[in-house]
């Protein structure tokens, strides 16, 4: 996925509920560090830097706990999926 590709998915110019659903599970995959199933803050920081945005892991903590329902401190694909609502 390009970075075009990526602010497309993040403004909502998609098909079918079933193709958003598969593009935000590979943009989740962008964020989450190899190996694991969630995203941490420093994930997020290091993803953002990629992208060009700057972001400090702590102001990273903050995105996540905005979204992260079970308090575990990272972020579950079903609370990406709330968060990119």
């Amino acid at each position: 996925m390009d970075f075009e590709e990526f602010l497309k998915l993040m403004e909502g110019e998609d098909g079918s509920d079933e193709e958003r659903r598969k593009e935000l599970r590979e943009a989740f995959r962008m964020y989450v560090t190899e190996g694991e199933e969630f995203i941490t803050a420093a994930s997020l920081r290091r993803t953002l830097s990629r992208l060009g945005e700057s972001c400090t892991v702590d102001a990273c903590k903050v995105m996540i706990r905005g979204f992260d329902q079970n308090g575990d401190g990272v972020l579950s694909f079903d609370e990406f999926l709330l968060m990119m609502r």
